[in-house]
């Protein structure tokens, strides 16, 4: 599932983006506590971007440039529970992706199932 040690930031984010949504870089730093530095969590936000395993969802203007936010996608959380398939983490997980998604979420939509079976298939996806 990983090239290489499991990539514990990179998970971290996912985590953060499945359970508070839209989360930019500085936020993210905020979150995270003061664990890592933020030239770290911009690097590993570029590599999960473009993995396609978060995308961007807007932008907010700030001093100078404006925050980028982004948000978990359905391969991000299917990596995501994939790495821990601990129930608990696996329900947080998924509520906060449905409580924060743009789109409904059903059955009927097909977005959770697309995430279940990806889950379930263990498709190989790359961090």
């Amino acid at each position: 599932m990983y090239e290489g040690k499991r990539p514990t930031l990179r998970i971290e984010i996912l985590s953060c983006l499945a359970l508070n949504g839209k989360v930019s870089k500085s936020k993210a730093e905020y979150l995270l506590k003061d664990k890592h530095d933020y030239p770290n969590i911009s690097n590993a936000f570029d590599v999960l971007r473009d993995k396609g395993l978060i995308k961007v969802s807007h932008k907010e203007p700030g001093r100078g440039r404006p925050e980028v936010y982004y948000k978990i996608t359905e391969k991000g959380l299917a990596l995501l529970i994939n790495d821990d398939p601990i129930p608990e983490k696996f329900w947080r997980a998924m509520m906060g992706f449905c409580y924060y998604s743009d789109e409904e979420v059903s059955l009927e939509s097909r977005r959770i199932l697309s995430v279940i079976s990806t889950q379930v298939s263990k498709a190989s996806i790359r961090i």
